[in-house]
């Protein structure tokens, strides 16, 4: 029964649950007043029903729970209310397969649709997205887990090899100048001046706060989220059309510029973590744990920002820049402190260098018990 678009007014009528042989049944498109008839449960082998794109009210009703053939309910632009049912369908993964106006804004509807097991959901604004579970938290948390699974493979090695500080090749001395970090204000960890570490702690809960304001622009659940509604579910057709531009080309570049900036502290962060359990110094420990996981979490905030954001190529790369800003704000509050107070900050990154020098000192040299001595 397909009655789409021929301006039909009125309700729905009750003696349509007569027919329980019937499969497709669709109403859109018309001028359609009143409720759904909790009746309509009776057509046990109803697989499409469509009534977007009406006028109705009220709300859906959980007889429709009854419909176990179902494999597609439109029920988006009307003026539904409350708490939609938590329907099942023969295919979870038609990704059209239930869509409701659960979606923000909702200045037009008496009162927002909560709609948690929607595919899609619709906004007030005629723009569709598909109603995902971000699941922000969980994810965060698994970020932050992962420089200490290095750690403990690291650890792990050392152990089983037996492998000392002592034992470490004169050679490891050139990494001196590679791995130092004394560009950033999160070598002030190995210093002992309690303002260089206040200054420390103040950069890095700044940078966490800052990307967690992006992280909850990110995330569909949070009613301050930026998340953009690309589709458009016409009521002429089944399926929705994504206007969204950004293809695999965008991805491309932006993960060339990520990577770029990224990469080398994320690198940097696993060599300190790696020596510091070589050398088991905690100090080493943590700026190699705060370095790699910041990193981390700053690419995970990029990508996720511009999975919710993101409609061209253009802002894929815009959205990227912007947040390798907050990266490098480590590094812009040194270059900082080097113009207020250079003396201070010359005598700070000295004692970082001494402290690195005398870790990978070679024990053969003729200097080795004077630069130990001197950190």
């Amino acid at each position: 029964m397909k009655l789409n678009e021929n301006k039909l007014s009125g309700s729905i009528p009750t003696h349509i649950s007569n027919a329980t042989e019937l499969e497709v049944l669709m109403l859109a498109a018309n001028e359609l007043t009143g409720g759904i008839p909790t009746l309509l449960s009776n057509l046990k082998n109803a697989v499409h029903i469509t009534l977007n794109h009406n006028m109705l009210k009220g709300s859906i009703p959980a007889e429709l729970l009854s419909l176990k053939k179902l494999k597609l309910l439109h029920v988006h632009m009307n003026q539904f209310q409350g708490i939609a049912p938590n329907i099942s369908f023969v295919d979870d993964s038609f990704e059209e397969r239930y869509i409701s106006d659960c979606g923000d804004p909702s200045f037009l509807l008496p009162a927002e649709v909560s709609c948690p097991t929607c595919s899609i959901c619709c906004n007030s604004e005629g723009l569709c997205q598909l109603n995902r579970e971000t699941n922000v938290v969980l994810w965060s948390t698994l970020l932050m887990l992962i420089p200490f699974v290095f750690s403990l493979l690291f650890w792990s090695y050392y152990r089983l090899f037996n492998v000392k500080s002592g034992d470490i090749e004169a050679s490891r001395k050139n990494q001196l100048t590679k791995n130092l970090n004394d560009d950033s204000v999160y070598c002030f960890i190995l210093t002992r001046n309690p303002i260089a570490w206040i200054m420390y702690i103040f950069t890095a809960t700044s940078q966490m706060l800052l990307l967690n304001v992006y992280i909850q622009a990110s995330n569909l659940d949070n009613v301050s989220s930026d998340w953009q509604f690309t589709l458009r579910c016409p009521h002429n057709d089944i399926f929705c059309t994504d206007e969204t531009t950004r293809d695999a080309y965008g991805w491309f570049l932006y993960i060339i510029v990520t990577s770029s900036y990224l990469a080398n502290d994320i690198v940097r962060g696993l060599v300190f973590v790696k020596n510091a359990l070589i050398h088991q110094d905690y100090r080493l420990f943590l700026n190699g744990l705060l370095l790699f996981g910041l990193t981390v979490f700053a690419l995970f905030t990029s990508c996720l920002y511009n999975i919710a954001l993101a409609s061209t190529n253009t802002d894929l790369i815009m959205n990227a820049v912007i947040l390798l800003f907050i990266n490098d704000m480590d590094e812009q509050v040194l270059t900082l402190l080097e113009h207020l107070v250079p003396a201070w900050t010359e005598n700070q990154i000295a004692e970082v260098r001494n402290f690195i020098s005398s870790k990978y000192a070679d024990p053969t040299s003729e200097n080795y018990e004077e630069d130990d001595m001197t950190s």
